[in-house]
């Protein structure tokens, strides 16, 4: 899936349980909840010590992987789970 900065991706928080945001700051792309400014949670990719998201689909992690045409957010259920969304720049 390619998401657009600003609309609501199917991911949920961890902190409490609204949608989050594909947004860009100046480490790059990164989540946010959707639930600002009452919930602060963050999810960047470029830092490893953080809460951790899990699939919409499939309820498994969610990691960061590097594929021929950058980063993006994988499912560990991956191949029978296919879901994705892209964080390149």
């Amino acid at each position: 899936y390619t998401y657009d900065l600003g609309k609501q991706i199917q991911v949920l928080c961890p902190k409490c349980g609204k949608k989050l945001k594909l947004r860009k700051g100046r480490y790059g792309r990164f989540l946010s909840c959707s639930g600002y400014p009452e919930c602060k949670f963050t999810f960047n990719p470029e830092f490893r010590d953080q809460e951790q998201i899990f699939c919409p689909e499939c309820g498994k992690l969610l990691i960061i992987n590097t594929g021929k045409d950058g980063k993006f957010v994988g499912c560990t259920g991956f191949p029978k789970c296919k879901f994705t969304f892209d964080l390149r720049d």
